[in-house]
């Protein structure tokens, strides 16, 4: 009982093929060859060609039928060894473009974090942001009522907005965010990366 064909197997059947007119006197004498129809001696007689060159393509024709007839293993072609190592190969380098392409996102952060830390030593505003650059949208800026003609609020104590200075603010951000960013970096090596301490000290 044949086997039954999966859905997506393609079929097996071969048509019959086009013989080209300049061969057709050598595949018709082969043919008689193969069934026993006439010699070797005469079909090379026939074809005006030496007798062990006829024997020849008797041969090549039979080794053809059983290359065809010999049955072939169904399903997926079987993958060698050189396949296999070559994926296996493929897969590490991705692994390891995935664990640089980490190490360059945390290196890039620890420098933007180091750079706005020497911004605040040296009394510089932070960098402006996206966001911040924008400036204020139109739609949320209020019309000057009466009340905001009273008397301003008195100036506070310098000592008690000492602890909420911006840039006080800002360069304890930008510790933390190389703190992180240092962290990142640690399944790397210590030897590599700059020392946290020293960059902010």
């Amino acid at each position: 009982m044949p086997r039954p064909r999966s859905k997506n197997e393609p079929s097996t059947y071969q048509p019959r093929p086009a013989v080209p007119p300049e061969i057709a006197q050598r595949v018709t004498v082969v043919k008689a060859i193969l069934g026993e129809r006439l010699t070797i001696t005469a079909a090379a007689e026939q074809l005006g060609i030496a007798r062990v060159n006829m024997q020849t393509l008797a041969h090549r024709a039979d080794a053809a039928i059983i290359e065809s007839m010999t049955p072939k293993p169904s399903g997926p072609r079987p993958r060698s060894p050189r396949e296999r190592e070559l994926e296996l190969e493929v897969k590490r380098l991705q692994r390891e473009n995935a664990k640089l392409q980490e190490q360059l996102q945390a290196a890039d952060d620890m420098m933007g974090a180091a750079g706005e830390i020497i911004r605040s030593l040296r009394g510089l505003p932070p960098r402006p942001s996206s966001r911040s650059s924008s400036g204020p949208s139109p739609s949320t800026s209020k019309p000057k009522s009466a009340s905001d003609d009273s008397d301003p609020e008195p100036p506070t104590d310098p000592s008690t907005t000492s602890s909420t200075d911006p840039q006080r603010e800002h360069s304890h951000g930008s510790q933390r965010s190389l703190t992180k960013a240092s962290a990142r970096l640690a399944p790397w090596g210590s030897a590599s990366r700059p020392s946290v301490a020293g960059s902010v000290a």
